[in-house]
């Protein structure tokens, strides 16, 4: 009997196990059917995508597959050209020595649960490959990355012509600028002779009386080296805006003060042509704005000159137009004026509004202005009608800050007055090697009532101011004059060895150059001022009464450096 009951019990659990062994196969063909469903679905949904997708199974002992994989996998892994398998893991994708870059990413992005993204040379080395996924972390330890892979190599290629083709572009700007500025200093220094000694020539008594056609001859050269002056001027601003080197400067200014100092500056070249030149200012609370000197400055000189140069009879007229939020400095003419289409062309490069008026400028002066005006965060607008003149506006944002105290009336007392030597006991050196500008500069300030010795190189220059200073001269200099480019010492070294020898007297640097860099690394080697060669009398007179007053103690103007009065003029 009980041989029955263990048959029978045996037979029962036989067929139990028999019918559990037949439902787990069935559940593992269902499970096989739904992910081959699943992948199937998958396949279909990528089959156009470009590159690769893929499910990949990290499991916790450091092994792993690919539970999904595309048909563009395949495609973008260069084994699987070749032997049609996928490789085991990710990494298997790489080059060698990209794997452990990317596998430190894997690490670091699955402990932070964050997206990867990489760009790898796939493992031929021939081609670069994009990896995007991100880790999907299981209970078990293991984790699923859903992620995609796209063959760059094309774009990287792309990206390497490009920056290849920048570096070139780059060293052609830059060769370019070096020969502009060598060429512009090349030009400026003879033109720098040719203008002075034509002002010195057109001063009183210097021509022979009632020979009108000597001094319509020099007036003739005078006023073309000012002209081509002007010309090399615009180019090189042209080409540093061009460049994107132009340096400019956000500080609070008095904009009524520089346009006061512009008017002065150009009542010689009105008088010349019988015309009237006013300034209309205002206080400087109101004429307060947040600009660069330097650069209100050259602006205001190129519209103002303008007009002088197009208006025949009549005035010109510099005012000052406060508002709320700007402050407009206006430049009204009484010229022939233009019309509509006229206008249009102003602010064009290269553009002249006639052709009776091309040979009076380059065309580039208005172009560069409107540029500057727009980097200091101003701008310029014009407004004229044939017959009835011409008004730029030049418009500056306000600042809440008090304007400079004006400067220029106490500066301009001696230039204008009844004395004819403003420079009367001022000590200067000159340090200046070009023989035809030591001529004229020496005589100028002489004329003025200074006294002024030259010296040729920076060594020398460095040491007579020392000499001075310790008391072995006659008595130490008020001011120093030095042109930069010296021979042996430079005249920035010289100045940077007198300023670690604790010499502070004004030093002004002199320099056929004219670009704004020039003179940003003459101030940082200690120059109180910069100005740019040729210096008219006004000029070199106004830089010798600011700094020597201030050497002297008898002007209250702190060591700030003050735009040179015939940059870019």
């Amino acid at each position: 009997m009980a041989t029955e009951v263990a048959f029978v019990l045996s037979a029962v659990v036989s067929v139990g196990l028999g019918l559990g062994t037949a439902a787990w196969h069935c559940r593992r063909s269902e499970r096989d059917r739904a992910a081959r469903s699943m992948n199937e679905r998958l396949e279909r949904v990528t089959e156009n995508v470009p590159g690769g997708v893929f499910i990949f199974e990290e499991r916790t002992d450091g092994t792993g597959q690919f539970i999904f994989a595309s048909g563009g996998l395949r495609e973008v892994c260069a084994p699987c050209k070749v032997t049609g398998k996928l490789p085991q893991t990710i990494l298997g994708m790489l080059y060698p020595g990209d794997r452990v870059i990317a596998g430190g990413a894997i690490y670091r992005h699955r402990a932070e649960a964050s997206s990867w993204r990489g760009e790898y040379r796939s493992i031929d080395g021939a081609r670069w490959l994009e990896i995007r996924a991100r880790p999907e972390p299981l209970p078990d330890g293991s984790c699923h990355w859903h992620g995609f892979v796209a063959d760059v190599t094309d774009r990287k290629h792309a990206e390497v012509t490009l920056r290849e083709a920048k570096a070139r572009a780059e060293r052609a700007s830059r060769i370019k600028g070096e020969f502009v500025a060598n060429t512009s200093h090349e030009l400026r220094t003879p033109l720098a002779a040719i203008a002075g000694y034509a002002e010195l020539l057109l001063e009183e008594g210097n021509l022979p009386a009632g020979c009108a056609e000597a001094r319509e001859a020099v007036d003739a050269i005078a006023r073309n080296a000012e002209h081509m002056l002007g010309v090399i001027g615009d180019i090189v601003d042209g080409e540093q805006v061009a460049a994107g080197r132009l340096q400019v400067q956000r500080v609070s200014m008095d904009a009524a003060a520089v346009a006061s100092d512009v008017t002065r500056l150009l009542a010689v070249r009105a008088q010349r042509k019988g015309l009237e030149l006013r300034f209309e200012g205002c206080g400087a609370s109101e004429a307060s704005v947040s600009a660069d000197p330097l650069r209100v400055r050259q602006i205001l000189l190129n519209l103002a000159g303008n007009a002088l140069k197009f208006t025949e009879h009549g005035s010109v007229t510099i005012a000052i137009e406060p508002g709320d939020r700007s402050v407009v400095i206006a430049v009204r003419d009484t010229g022939p004026g233009m019309d509509a289409e006229q206008v249009s062309r102003l602010f064009e490069r290269f553009s002249q509004t006639s052709k009776e008026h091309a040979s009076l400028g380059s065309g580039l002066g208005l172009a560069i202005s409107r540029q500057l005006a727009r980097l200091i965060g101003g701008n310029i607008t014009v407004t004229s009608a044939p017959g009835s003149g011409t008004t730029f506006r030049l418009h500056l944002p306000r600042t809440g800050a008090p304007g400079t105290p004006e400067a220029t009336p106490a500066l301009s007392v001696g230039l204008t007055g009844n004395s004819q030597r403003p420079l009367d006991g001022l000590r200067v050196l000159l340090a200046e090697d070009g023989t035809d500008n030591v001529r004229v500069i020496r005589h100028h300030l002489v004329r003025a009532g200074a006294s002024v010795t030259v010296v040729g190189d920076g060594r020398h220059a460095a040491a007579t101011v020392r000499a001075a200073h310790m008391g072995v001269l006659e008595r130490p200099f008020d001011l120093v004059l030095m042109d930069v480019d010296l021979p042996g010492m430079d005249g920035l070294s010289a100045t940077r060895d007198l300023r670690a020898s604790g010499i502070d007297l004004p030093i002004v640097a002199l320099t056929a150059h004219a670009a704004a860099d020039d003179r940003v690394r003459a101030l940082d080697a200690g120059c109180d001022d910069f100005a740019s060669k040729p210096l008219s009398r006004t000029d070199l007179l106004m830089l010798a009464l600011r700094w020597g007053a201030a050497a002297r103690g008898q002007q209250s103007a702190a060591r700030e450096p003050v735009p040179a009065a015939a940059e870019n003029a």
